[in-house]
C-alpha cells in the first residue's frame, strides 16, 4: 500500500471514529428526558423552575429529571453526567461553597443506604459504591414561595462525574417537606469521602 493510500485509509478511519463518538456522546442541545413515573405534563424547564435549580448547558445532553406531586409543593429530582469543570461550575453557581453544608456519607455507618435515594418508581441508576469518592451537599436556594432545600450528590470517582440532586419545598416551619429520612441525617464532617480504609 502506498503512502498516499495509507493516509487516505487513516483519514477515513479517523473520520468514522469521530462520527461514532458523536453518535455515542450526548449533545448539549438535546432535550433532557423525564424518568418513568414523572408527572406526564412536566417538562425539563418545569423541573428547573420548580426546583429553583438551573443545570449548566454542559449537562443538558445527559440530564434526566423527575417531577412528583406532593404537598406543600412538588418534589423534583434531576441527574446528569459531566466533566469535573462543568460539575465544579454548577456547584459554585448553586452556592454550595458559601451557603451549602457538606454531609458525611459512609456506606458502613449508613447501613448500606445510598447517600441519596432516586425517586420511587423512576428506575434512575443512582449507584454509589464503597470506596468511591462521593460528595454530598445540602443547600437552600430560592426565596419566598420558591424557597427550596436541595440535596446534591456528586460521584467524583466516575468519568464523566455523576451528579444527582433532589429538591424539596421548604415548609412554613422552615424545614424541608417530603424529604427522605436518609437525606436529613447529616453527620458533621470536613470532607464527604469514604476511602474504604
Amino acid at each position: 500500500m502506498s503512502v498516499k493510500s495509507s493516509l487516505a485509509v487513516a483519514a477515513a478511519l479517523a473520520g468514522a471514529a469521530a462520527a461514532g463518538a458523536a453518535l455515542l456522546l450526548p449533545r448539549e442541545d438535546s432535550e433532557p428526558l423525564p424518568y418513568p413515573d414523572s408527572e406526564p405534563d412536566a417538562t425539563f424547564d418545569d423541573a428547573q423552575r420548580l426546583s429553583s435549580v438551573t443545570l449548566p448547558r454542559c449537562a443538558r445532553g445527559s440530564a434526566r429529571y423527575h417531577v412528583g406531586s406532593a404537598e406543600p409543593g412538588p418534589l423534583v429530582a434531576m441527574d446528569f453526567t459531566a466533566p469535573d469543570e462543568c460539575v465544579d461550575d454548577f456547584l459554585a453557581a448553586l452556592g454550595v461553597a458559601t451557603a451549602g453544608r457538606r454531609v458525611r456519607w459512609n456506606p458502613v455507618t449508613a447501613g448500606g443506604a445510598p447517600p441519596i435515594e432516586p425517586p420511587a418508581g423512576s428506575g434512575a441508576p443512582w449507584e454509589f459504591l464503597p470506596g468511591q469518592r462521593v460528595e454530598l451537599w445540602s443547600v437552600e436556594v430560592g426565596s419566598g414561595a420558591r424557597r427550596r432545600h436541595v440535596v446534591v450528590c456528586v460521584n467524583r470517582s466516575t468519568f464523566p462525574q455523576q451528579v444527582c440532586l433532589r429538591s424539596y419545598p421548604v415548609g412554613e416551619d422552615g424545614r424541608p417537606a417530603g424529604q427522605a429520612r436518609a437525606a436529613t441525617r447529616p453527620v458533621a464532617a470536613a470532607r464527604t469521602r469514604h476511602s474504604g480504609e
